[in-house]
């Protein structure tokens, strides 16, 4: 394997993301303040996601956040058909906002164990999170 670059604006958020079990990120761009800000990643376990969307939930995270999502992405890759991306809006202010979504992530409680901290309720569907 070669060289591996990253945008630097994406290395905190990359680096709070993987240490989540049962998430890998694959891929990153920051967008060059031409395109999206994104963060494409695996998910072994759906629940391992909590952090993540907690992290851009306006009501945990601030307005701002507002201009985040996680997106669920097809691919043409056979063994990996389907892939998340964290993807914010363009523009400079989006590289503040991924290292606070890194600091939250970081900071959250249980967030590498995210996915030991729930339990599934097979009679409702419920997935609640306990800290």
């Amino acid at each position: 394997m070669g060289i591996i670059r990253m945008d630097p604006e994406c290395v905190r958020v990359c680096d709070a993301m993987n240490l989540i079990e049962g998430i890998e990120t694959t891929e990153s761009c920051c967008g060059h303040g031409d395109t999206p800000f994104r963060i494409w990643f695996d998910v072994k376990d759906i629940r391992a996601l909590y952090p993540i969307v907690r992290s851009i939930d306006p009501r945990y995270s601030g307005r701002w956040m507002e201009r985040w999502s996680c997106e669920v992405v097809s691919t043409d890759i056979p063994n990996n058909a389907v892939v998340f991306a964290l993807r914010g809006e363009v523009g400079s202010d989006t590289y503040d906002e991924a290292n606070h979504i890194a600091d939250f992530i970081t900071e959250f409680p249980g967030a590498f164990k995210a996915v030991d901290s729930f339990q599934f309720d097979s009679q409702s569907g419920a997935v609640p999170f306990r800290v």
